[in-house]
């Protein structure tokens, strides 16, 4: 009989702990951070518009996230602006630049600056991470429109790169 008492204990425990196992295993929330990019070339000529209007976009998918079996939110980490494979005179600027989320309000306006390879990160504009993050998580394609104007009359080209950084949060499957 002891023995009886015993092993309804032990299968009691074992029992409760196996449902405690299952509900710990649906509370679990991971993360998972990647970057996505696109890259177009600009080139300016002599007798061309001196302006930049391009627009990139991303799919809005979380289908490599492999990881993840539903997306709860996203988070915008990172967002720069890349310029790579410079061509041109040291002095030109690029002016009136903007950076904006299209369906939405919501814009990044840089400062002027000199035309030169580098990175610029766009890191204190909250709004456009938010707008970002929100297509995202409405599965929206996100399309960023890049405009701004290039001084001097000489030519220039390079590379330009919107690198953003995502962090995806949800259940494991």
């Amino acid at each position: 009989m002891k023995k009886l008492h015993y092993l309804l204990v032990v299968l009691s425990i074992f029992v409760l702990a196996c449902e405690s196992d299952d509900d710990a295993g649906s509370s679990i929330t991971i993360s998972a951070e990647f970057e996505i990019d696109k890259t177009f070339e600009v080139v300016i000529d002599e007798d061309k518009p001196r302006s930049i209007n391009e627009t990139v976009l991303f799919e809005a998918s979380d289908d490599d996230l492999d990881v993840l079996d539903q997306v709860d939110g996203y988070e915008i980490t990172s967002l720069q602006i890349i310029i790579a494979n410079y061509a041109g005179p040291n002095d030109i600027e690029l002016s009136n630049m903007s950076l904006a989320v299209v369906g939405t309000t919501t814009a990044f306006t840089l400062e002027t600056f000199q035309l030169q390879n580098g990175t610029i990160d766009i890191t204190d504009d909250a709004d456009i991470f938010e707008a970002i993050a929100a297509e995202f998580l409405a599965d929206n394609d996100i399309t960023l429109t890049i405009t701004g104007d290039i001084s001097g009359e000489e030519r220039v080209s390079f590379d330009m790169t919107i690198e953003v950084g995502v962090k995806a949060s949800g259940s494991p499957s």
